[in-house]
């Protein structure tokens, strides 16, 4: 019996981080922005667990400042199986 939903939801979230590094301590990019994967039941509380991520970050690495989006936020979808399953499965 082939398997028919191929994506799993669980309480996962992304959520897309800039850096500002002027002194280039945290990446080798002064500039960078890059999408979090945050474990949250829904997506004001992924926002909520981002500004903790970013001032945290921020404590860590002085000098360097973290920002979140609260437009750039989606829910994160992973395959169930590995990709040579579901070709198979075809």
């Amino acid at each position: 019996m082939a398997k028919i939903n191929h994506a799993k939801r669980e309480n996962i979230w992304q959520v897309q981080i800039t850096v500002d590094d002027p002194g280039c301590t945290w990446n080798i990019n002064s500039k960078s922005t890059y999408m979090k994967i945050i474990k949250a039941n829904n997506e004001h509380a992924a926002i909520r667990n981002a500004a903790t991520y970013c001032s945290r970050q921020m404590k860590e690495f002085p000098g360097t400042h973290f920002t979140y989006s609260t437009k750039e936020i989606y829910p994160y979808f992973y395959p169930l199986t590995p990709k040579f399953e579901r070709d198979s499965e075809e």
